[in-house]
């Protein structure tokens, strides 16, 4: 039967020097997949660093996603420097034992590795829009509890002045959304000019947070609480001195770019351990070798 094997896997006698080569090639794809490790890491840790204040409080799909991927990136870091701390015995050839048994668990470990990638990639397909989606309902859902809830009055407002954004969509979300409470305003606007009968606001109202400091040209003002403001009447100019772009694709394009380029490297990180386990296995079999058996 061991004859039947060595001449239908036809090995020559590789000796240490070639066997150190062997070995330097399969560190090298070691190395590489730490490398890809270390940049899911940095992908999923610069859209993190970015969106955690604005959406700190929020049960949300998406950041999770992003932590769940740095604890991936350094999972398989560690995996590479498994195999390559595994294998470099397989150079020498004794203690066989050992090194057949601590080869056996990393391959058993990284085939697991793989697996994981695989059902990984696909689950994110499958929810990528889903967590996107998510982020823009509940963003949507605060914007009427902009001047009821102080969390989410904090968040508007950094978010808008931090990334100089405004709404969810764009500016017009806050002329569609009723967010000032009936109480809130002056007595003067209780009719059909300022009000629809569902008490929607009809002239154009935004928050202060909206309006940027680097622009002199005077912002949409308030005039629905204070009693000395009169609504403008042609607000294109006054638009000058607004954040128009929406909050939401700022928040999200990081966060999604990260989680697409997670299935571009998460291929990689399959070809490249599929290819050191066949290595592995072979280094393993022609440090097992005689040169007298051949």
């Amino acid at each position: 039967m061991k004859l039947k094997l060595k001449k239908l896997i036809n090995f020559p006698y590789v000796g240490m020097g070639g066997r150190r080569k062997i070995f330097l090639l399969l560190a090298a794809l070691c190395t590489c997949e730490g490398l890809l490790g270390i940049s899911l890491i940095v992908l999923a840790a610069k859209p993190l660093s970015t969106v955690t204040e604005h959406l700190k409080g929020l049960d949300l799909l998406l950041p999770t996603i992003l932590k769940a991927q740095i604890c991936y990136g350094i999972f398989v870091t560690f995996m590479s420097v498994i195999g390559i701390s595994v294998t470099r015995h397989c150079i020498y050839s004794y203690n066989l034992f050992a090194i057949k048994r601590a080869q056996i668990v990393w391959s058993c470990i990284a085939t697991a590795l793989i697996i994981l990638t695989i059902v990984a990639s696909i689950f994110l397909y499958r929810v990528r829009s889903l967590g996107a989606m998510e982020i823009v309902k509940t963003f949507e859902r605060g914007l009427s509890q902009y001047l009821l809830d102080r969390d989410w009055k904090v968040r508007f407002d950094k978010m808008h002045q931090n990334l100089r954004c405004c709404g969810v969509s764009d500016h017009e979300d806050w002329f569609k959304t009723r967010w000032i409470p009936i109480s809130a305003l002056k007595s003067a606007v209780f009719n059909t000019e300022y009000m629809t009968v569902d008490a929607r606001i009809k002239k154009p109202v935004l928050p202060a947070s909206c309006c940027s400091p680097y622009v002199d040209i005077p912002c949409i003002h308030d005039f629905l609480q204070q009693d000395s403001l009169k609504p403008q009447k042609d607000i294109s100019l006054f638009l000058e001195g607004v954040y128009t772009s929406g909050c939401i694709g700022i928040l999200l394009k990081p966060m999604l770019t990260s989680i697409t380029s997670f299935s571009v490297i998460a291929i990689l990180i399959c070809i490249f351990q599929t290819c050191e386990l066949v290595i592995a296995n072979v280094l393993y079999y022609l440090c097992t070798r005689k040169q007298e058996d051949f």
